[in-house]
């Protein structure tokens, strides 16, 4: 047969009850120890106290060192990056070695006193009695280990936060001294701006310095373009391609004036001579020649044939053709016709040699302007390479009047350069310490106490197995009670 399978029985609340009863004064004993333990701790720990400045960090205006445009746009991200920079430099070790030079916080007295965690010089202190017993001297620290020791022991007392929402920030030093917490957080305020200032001074110069070089590169560049250019102004006898090419456009504009001019003047001279030329072929010597010819002397034989004429007709009608007047008349108006005629031929060959000049005039023109074009061309041609040196030389002579511009402008702010970083409250000595915290100690001990107490009782309770009554043996063993034996009195025994 199988053996019963005990069955647990889950404890009643009254059974804890009975177990905090039972132990009542190991709970007691526990929670007074404590007390008097944490009262003991609390008298006898030296006060720590904090003292806090506030820094205000204005956004900071950068600007260009070449266009002066500002550069000051920030954003959240960018912002909280400068903050955490601002974070990290602080407690840098260059601006806490400035403090511990200024306050001398490196004198034995001192350095010997840096620690204010209780827990840490409790684990210092077991640590230089264990290097006692195992007699383990260690070699001497050098400066700059005692420097090193200070600086990290230094940043341990200083805690920084930025106020929510501002452009504020609190450091914070803990000391036993409230005067040493008060100067030691006045102090490196202080001197973090002095670092920020020196920083930016020496940003500053270096800006300087390189406005400097690249002013005196600038200037040997804009001396070189300067050359070219003249060199290329003499080789090419330019004085100004813009001036040359107006120029240029001018004299063609008044020759290809001239030329249309020459050109029509001719063009009307031969059509006088085409006419004249078919006038004479046809023999009509009349109005028409008087229009297209404007001579005296053709008016004038003109005249005279007109009026021969006249009086050729007249004499006509009274005379016979043999009369000797009219033989005479008719003599006369042949001679003035011949004369007429003659003066034509004339007027046609001076017309004539005046179309051979018109002629060698246009011809000449034509090649002016075909001279002019070609010189244009050729300017044209030289205008590029014209253009990039004078483009070189006013490119180079903006970018040295520019750099030279800022040097002046870096040489007199150079010594006024301020930080964007100033003190908005110093800090004060505290009145009060922050810790130890008396009333929270001894509440926590109560606490803590209590605590240990009820564990304690629980635990003596867990490992004791012993059986006090018959329901115990009934619940646990699952056997019946045949007898009880009480516990003699022994008083009653000797009696």
């Amino acid at each position: 047969m199988e053996a019963p399978q005990q069955q647990e029985i889950a404890p009643h609340l009254a059974d804890y009850y009975h177990v905090i009863l039972k132990h009542k004064w190991t709970t007691f004993f526990v929670l007074i120890a404590v007390v008097i333990l944490t009262a003991l701790f609390t008298i006898y720990t030296e006060p720590v106290y904090q003292s806090t400045a506030t820094l205000v960090i204005e956004q900071e205006q950068t600007a260009s060192p070449l266009t002066g445009e500002r550069m000051d746009f920030e954003s959240f991200a960018s912002q909280t990056l400068t903050f955490n920079t601002h974070f990290k430099l602080i407690k840098s070790r260059p601006v806490l070695e400035k403090v511990i030079k200024k306050l001398k916080l490196d004198r034995p007295e001192y350095s010997k006193d840096m620690e204010i965690s209780p827990i840490r010089q409790i684990l210092a202190q077991v640590k230089n009695n264990i290097k006692l017993l195992l007699s383990k001297e260690e070699p001497p620290k050098t400066p700059d280990e005692v420097l090193l020791e200070l600086t990290e022991a230094l940043k341990m007392k200083i805690s920084i936060e930025q106020v929510r929402d501002t452009r504020l920030l609190k450091i914070s030093v803990e000391d036993r001294d409230p005067k040493q917490a008060r100067d030691i957080a006045n102090t490196l305020a202080e001197s973090y701006i002095e670092f920020n200032t020196a920083n930016r001074m020496a940003a500053s110069r270096n800006t300087l310095a390189w406005i400097a070089d690249q002013s005196y590169a600038m200037k040997q560049n804009l001396e070189a373009a300067e050359q070219d250019f003249v060199e290329y102004k003499q080789n090419h006898l330019l004085f100004s391609v813009e001036g040359k090419i107006d120029l240029i456009t001018q004299k063609i504009e008044e020759f290809n004036s001239a030329y249309l001019e020459t050109r029509n003047k001719r063009q009307e001279l031969d059509a006088k001579l085409n006419k004249l030329r078919e006038m004479l072929q046809s023999g009509n010597s009349g109005v028409e020649v008087r229009s297209l010819i404007d001579s005296p002397i053709i008016s004038t034989l003109y005249s005279k044939l007109l009026s021969l004429d006249t009086e050729l007709s007249t004499l006509s009608q009274t005379y016979k053709s043999k009369h000797p007047k009219i033989v005479q008349a008719k003599s006369a108006l042949e001679e003035t016709k011949l004369k007429f005629r003659d003066e034509i031929k004339k007027e046609l060959t001076s017309m004539e040699a005046e179309r051979s000049v018109l002629i060698a005039k246009e011809n000449a023109l034509q090649k002016n302007i075909s001279d002019f074009e070609k010189d244009a061309l050729e300017t044209s041609k030289k205008e590029l390479e014209y253009g990039i040196l004078r483009r070189n030389v006013d490119t180079n002579q903006k970018l040295y009047d520019t750099l030279l511009e800022k040097l002046k402008e870096a040489d007199v702010v150079e010594d006024v350069d301020t930080s964007n970083i100033r003190v908005a409250e110093p800090a004060f000595s505290a009145v009060n310490p922050i810790r130890p915290k008396k009333r929270l100690n001894m509440m926590l001990s109560v606490v803590l106490g209590l605590m240990a107490g009820l564990g304690l009782s629980f635990l003596q309770e867990y490992l004791d197995q012993t059986f006090r009554t018959e329901d115990e043996v009934l619940r646990y063993l699952e056997v019946p009670v045949l007898t009880v034996v009480p516990v003699g009195d022994p008083k009653k025994s000797k009696q």
